[in-house]
């Protein structure tokens, strides 16, 4: 009787004398392919990517979370051992994405559209080899309205989305059992890739999960124990596997650090939350909010994700037991973390999408009638083409290109101001003109002006007394947006005449640059919906402003090292 893990292998045929292969049946083996199970997941990876590139060039994409990702990855290439130990920086995904980074943002971005498109290739195999069925749990990936947003904006969730679906590709492979013994007289070849260890590389990669998305550990950590319990073979390997990285990079870490509990110290998040955080946004305040926020958010990322319970608990095959346990356990502890007020706040889609493989897996395992997966099918392309066709504005899926007002802004900017400097508080704006002045020499100086919150978590999430805080601050004014100016900063710097501020209403602007503040040494300028105003300085300089509770000491560290400010 085969392990519950294990994929029963294909019956062995005898292998025909080889009597020449005709062009008629090598077109016919290809048709074959292509409408066989293996084509149809490699198609819907390509349209993957196809949708995906739509995305990216149908529009400016600006998404913020998708330059932070990539400003990660510049920090580790201009200072790889402080970026590296650095868990703010999802140090695997700047190691693993640092080839595209250094090729700059376009790069980046199509970088992630073949992530994405990797990733839909890997699960629906695994679903494939796991005995389901593989283009359904594909399509539901490859059809995610938040999948394909992420893989355009180059959002760091897609790597570890990556990840998971290679672990769960890496499993499905270890599970195999070895054919059984060929015919007298026939091809002994063993089949691709059964010369991999792929119990090694299955705890490779599940190790590697954390370090590249905080929010893949319960998962990465479930299939793991799962595995070692059911595997056939290969249980040492996985055990090694896993144990390599986390050793290497604990070590390392508590050398770099001096603290052998930095991870603890210096965590990916700031475990208590950003102070005045929770006056600004509009976060979940009880469990019926937090539940009513990830249900609507998660019709974005799976829309088919009931059909998880399309069969009994006793009729799912352990892989399928397993997709629906972590389907539901990673639900429950994506609405409860952001009533605990760390970690992350809200359900956005882009966190959610942790749970797509999952619910993709026992989607594909449960599934068995084909005029149910007809109606998933159709449905999920229905709903795919729907979302992705209307206005951004209905997505509520992130910012991937400018809104309306700041594309008034943008409009204004680029036909107005041909000299001085722009200041803007809002990163959207602030890459759209960066990347017009890499485009054409001259054009004005971008100067990005950070809120309270990016300086609260620098500060409070990097190592001061070995120099890390300084060496990542330094490259930051460096590397993002062409240049920052931290607040401590802003008193020294003179305004021009010359000079544009663009401001947003967001709360975290008025925090510390109010209009009194900005009244002071300039006077207003044209609104652009509710979203950003322009301002036209006089001269002089900002006096800004760093309210209780927020520490001072915060803002003084910026500017502690002159090189800090920027170039």
């Amino acid at each position: 009787m085969l392990p519950p893990m294990s994929v029963p292998p294909a019956a062995a045929a005898p292998v025909a004398p080889h009597t020449g292969t005709t062009r008629g049946s090598a077109r016919q083996r290809l048709a074959g392919w292509i409408r066989g199970p293996r084509g149809q997941i490699f198609g819907l990876a390509l349209a993957h990517m196809a949708a995906a590139t739509w995305v990216l060039t149908s529009r400016e994409v600006v998404d913020d979370e998708g330059y932070l990702a990539f400003t990660g990855a510049r920090l580790w290439l201009d200072a790889p051992l402080a970026a590296f130990f650095a868990l703010k920086l999802h140090p695997v995904v700047s190691v693993l994405q640092a080839p595209w980074a250094a090729l700059g943002w376009r790069a980046w971005l199509v970088g992630h559209v073949l992530t994405g498109g990797l990733a839909v290739a890997l699960l629906g195999s695994a679903v494939r080899r796991f005995g389901g069925r593989g283009p359904l749990a594909a399509l539901l990936l490859a059809a995610s309205p938040a999948l394909v947003v992420a893989s355009a904006a180059g959002q760091s969730n897609v790597d570890g989305l990556l990840l998971v679906c290679a672990a769960l590709y890496a499993a499905a492979r270890a599970a195999e059992r070895a054919p059984p013994p060929s015919p007298v007289g026939a091809s002994a070849a063993r089949p691709p890739g059964a010369w991999v260890p792929w119990a090694g590389v299955l705890g490779v990669l599940l190790s590697l999960c954390p370090w590249a998305r905080v929010e893949t550990v319960l998962g990465a950590f479930a299939l793991g124990v799962f595995a070692l319990w059911r595997l056939p073979t290969g249980r040492r390997a996985l055990a090694v596997g896993a144990a390599l990285f986390p050793l290497a990079y604990g070590v390392g870490g508590a050398l770099y650090h001096g603290d052998a509990l930095f991870v603890l110290h210096y965590p990916p998040s700031v475990p208590q939350g950003v102070p005045l955080n929770e006056s600004i946004y509009d976060f979940p305040a009880t469990l019926a909010d937090s539940a009513a926020s990830v249900a609507r958010n998660l019709a974005w990322v799976c829309g088919a994700w009931p059909l998880i319970f399309a069969r009994g608990w006793s009729r799912l095959p352990a892989m399928g037991r397993l997709g629906l346990a972590l389907s539901v356990g990673v639900t429950t502890a994506m609405t409860l973390v952001p009533l605990t007020g760390g970690f992350f706040d809200f359900p956005w889609p882009r966190y959610l999408l942790v749970l797509l493989p999952w619910l993709a897996l026992t989607v594909g395992l449960a599934v068995r009638h084909r005029t149910l997966a007809r109606v998933v099918v159709a449905l999920t392309l229905v709903t795919a083409g729907w979302t992705l066709s209307t206005p951004q504005r209905h997505w509520r899926l992130g910012f991937v290109a400018p809104t309306e007002a700041e594309a008034q802004a943008l409009r204004v900017l680029r036909g107005g101001v041909t000299a001085g400097r722009v200041f803007t508080t809002n990163m959207r704006v602030a890459l759209a003109l960066q990347q017009d002045s890499e485009r054409t020499p001259g054009r004005p100086q971008v100067v990005f002006l950070p809120g309270h919150d990016v300086q609260l978590e620098l500060f409070s999430l990097l190592n001061h007394a070995n120099g890390q805080f300084d060496a990542l601050t330094r490259s930051f004014a460096r590397v993002f947006l062409g240049r920052t100016v931290w607040t401590c900063a802003l008193p020294d710097l003179a305004l021009t005449t010359a000079d544009r501020l663009v401001v947003g209403a967001d709360p975290r602007r008025t925090l510390l640059l109010p209009d009194a503040v900005l009244a002071a040494v300039a006077d207003p300028g044209p609104r652009f919906g509710d979203e950003l105003q322009l301002w036209r300085p006089r001269g002089g300089r900002l006096q800004p402003r760093w309210p209780p509770p927020l520490p001072p000491r915060a803002m003084r560290a910026f500017c502690a090292a002159p090189a800090a400010v920027g170039p």
